[in-house]
């Protein structure tokens, strides 16, 4: 492609962008051209841009067949890539007026700024008056919007990570690592977005397969005795290699995200997002050598629970339900390829964060 990005001018207080006489690029290298209302749809920067061609020629290096070229255009931020708006509602238990009345004003930002705003289920409380819709969106939306707290977000990932839509967290509940947008900034946040003013950060997932079951997690797997006051023992394998065989009350396998979660409380250490690590931790170790250690999120581990004081071993997946694994049932831990996407503000700051979430 013969269009320079290096070389396009930032110019008008709109944010347009015009491209110098002497740069041209092909229509056949672009993605859709509208020849009626004269504008190219191009994905070549973060998200999608509607060019408006304001000079057009041709390109006469092969004479026979002359290219249309682009000699000049300006191209306008546009919210074209999130037309429709995916909103998941965190489960209030008997919400307040208050929490009531915020999150109906946080649904009118939302229909103001998308052409459509979809509900994954009837939340009549919040949006009863407004222009919503209550419909499964998973095929349709171009961005997922959560209005609750991490764990809200969590299970909203787990729900729609295999449509691969990036998710805007907004906090409403308390840590809230990954809902880093709150109520009041909430329309500063929309519009930046629409301006292009965001960055997607991909985060890796965790699976665990046993006794022909699959479960899927953001932030941690844990293994454990069914019981958090008894020992299970069980041994450890990475890459067909024996770690160790120890007796502790459980095993957990945190993802760099859930390195703030649960494996945080249990004294695991604090990971980088930009890294694509894993933290295996034991639980209450018999061991006084027992420690924490870190590996890459590409290996694969194999656990086998050998004992433990009741029938079946347990397992799970970010806190949710606890699933019966057999005794001796090979446990493989593994990546799973396909990223969450997260959507951050270009002024995201994870140590920021951690300063305000942790009290450093």
């Amino acid at each position: 492609m013969i269009w320079d990005r290096n070389k396009i001018v930032k110019s008008g207080i709109k944010g347009d962008w015009v491209m110098g006489l002497h740069d041209f690029v092909r229509y056949s290298d672009l993605d859709t051209y509208d020849h009626v209302n004269n504008k190219i749809y191009h994905t070549w920067l973060e998200n999608l841009r509607i060019i408006y061609l304001t000079k057009s020629g041709f390109d006469f290096t092969n004479k026979k067949n002359p290219m249309p070229v682009v000699r000049a255009a300006s191209i306008e931020y546009n919210s074209a890539m999130f037309n429709e708006v995916g909103l998941v509602i965190k489960d209030f238990d008997n919400p307040s007026k208050e929490v009531v009345a915020s999150v109906h004003d946080l649904i009118c930002i939302l229909t103001k700024h998308f052409s459509k705003v979809s509900l994954d289920q009837s939340k009549s409380t919040f949006a009863s008056d407004l222009d919503v819709s209550y419909s499964d969106f998973s095929s349709s939306a171009d961005l997922i919007v959560v209005m609750g707290g991490d764990g809200t977000l969590l299970g909203a990932a787990r729900r729609y990570h295999k449509y691969d839509l990036p998710i805007l967290g907004i906090n409403m509940g308390t840590v809230g690592f990954l809902t880093e947008v709150t109520v009041t900034n909430f329309e500063e946040a929309i519009v930046s977005i629409l301006k292009g003013d965001y960055k997607i950060e991909e985060r890796s997932l965790i699976k665990a397969t046993f006794d022909n079951k699959e479960i899927q997690a953001v932030n941690e797997i844990v293994i454990h005795s069914g019981s958090y006051t008894q020992l299970m023992r069980y041994k450890l394998n990475i890459n067909n290699k024996i770690v160790y065989e120890k007796r502790s009350d459980g095993l957990i396998i945190s993802t760099t995200t859930g390195s703030t979660a649960y494996a945080l409380s249990a004294g695991g250490p604090i990971i980088h997002p930009n890294l694509d690590v894993w933290t295996v931790l034991p639980m209450l170790s018999q061991s006084l050598s027992s420690r924490p250690f870190v590996i890459s999120s590409d290996e694969l581990l194999s656990v086998n629970i050998l004992e433990g004081s009741s029938k079946q071993g347990k397992i799970c997946a970010d806190g949710q339900e606890d699933i019966d694994v057999s005794y001796m049932s090979d446990i493989k831990i593994s990546k799973i390829h396909k990223p969450l996407k997260l959507i951050h503000l270009q002024n995201n700051d994870f140590f920021e964060a951690c300063r305000e979430k942790l009290g450093w």
